[in-house]
């Protein structure tokens, strides 16, 4: 069993180290992701190395791995999804941030990466904007469109009706 990773972590002291960071992420404690997906059905797996390369710049590479449920946006059942995403950015400090034009992770005041939030981001940027099931024959794409032919006498009349007979009557 992995171990639980902690809530920050230094760079500076990782990459001094030389040792890689691999644990788990309790997935439950990733609001955000709790809120855009159907059902999480594991933690996150996290796999990371450091370097440094410049005082105050880091480079990270590693693995994101998690497994988890969205709703198909054809026939609205769960379609589970495999995230093994390799990952490779660039960490600095606020200072070392401003003076470049690059996107990089910026490191709290600190000097130390909150580990939940930005693990919850890449997870966040990596899922796919339209969940849906390959090609298959039992997702029916047919049913959001027949959800929609069903729309009582009611329904048809109120938006047949003119909106500003209002205004009309307050002319007389």
């Amino acid at each position: 069993m992995r171990s639980l990773l902690p809530d920050c972590i230094d760079p500076e002291q990782l990459a001094a180290s030389g040792e890689g960071l691999a644990g788990v992420w309790p997935a439950s404690r990733c609001q955000r992701l709790v809120a855009a997906v159907h059902r999480l059905t594991g933690d996150i797996v996290l796999e990371l190395t450091l370097s440094q390369w410049l005082p105050g710049r880091f480079s990270m590479q590693g693995r994101i791995q998690l497994e988890l449920e969205l709703l198909c946006q054809r026939c609205l059942q769960p379609v589970s999804l495999a995230l093994d995403e390799p990952f490779e950015l660039s960490a600095a400090s606020s200072a070392a941030t401003s003076e470049a034009n690059e996107d990089v992770l910026e490191l709290d005041e600190q000097g130390q990466i909150s580990l939940g939030s930005w693990l919850e981001d890449e997870i966040l940027l990596r899922l796919p904007l339209v969940a849906k099931h390959p090609e298959r024959e039992d997702c029916d794409a047919g049913m959001l469109e027949r959800s929609t032919e069903y729309v009582t006498r009611e329904d048809s009349e109120a938006e047949t009706e003119n909106p500003f007979a209002v205004l009309k009557q307050l002319k007389k």
